[in-house]
C-alpha cells in the first residue's frame, strides 16, 4: 500500500538516501522522519510529498519505470515494510527502521 502525504514543503529535503530496487529511501527513524514532516507543515511554502512504499510496491517500481519515477519524486521516502529493510540491510546499506504508513500518517 501506498500513503500520500501532500503538506507544505520546508526547507531541505531528507538528505541520505538508500537505494533499494531503484527507489531511494530516505534513511530516518520514525521521529526523524515525524519531525521533517512538521517542519515543513509550519512553512508552509509549496508542496511536500511523502511516499511510504513496503516491499510489494518496491517490487512493482522496480518494473515500472513511471511508478518508480514518481516514488522517487517524493521529498522524502520511507520504508514501510520488514521487506525493505531486510534488503537494505542484505545490500550492507541498513536503514534505521521501518516507519510505516500507518503510525506516519496518525
Amino acid at each position: 500500500m501506498i500513503y500520500l502525504l501532500k503538506i507544505r514543503k520546508g526547507e531541505g529535503d531528507m538528505s541520505k538516501k538508500i537505494n533499494v530496487l531503484g527507489i531511494g529511501f530516505d534513511a530516518v527513524t520514525a521521529t526523524e522522519a515525524a519531525d521533517a514532516i512538521f517542519r515543513a507543515a509550519r512553512k508552509r511554502e509549496s508542496a511536500y510529498t511523502v511516499f511510504i512504499p513496503n516491499a510489494l510496491i518496491s517490487t512493482f517500481c522496480y518494473d515500472d519505470a513511471s511508478l518508480r519515477d514518481v516514488i522517487n519524486s517524493a521529498n522524502l521516502v520511507l520504508a514501510d515494510g520488514t521487506g525493505v529493510i531486510g534488503a537494505a540491510k542484505r545490500q550492507d546499506t541498513p536503514l534505521p527502521e521501518r516507519v510505516t504508513g500507518i503510525d506516519t500518517a496518525e
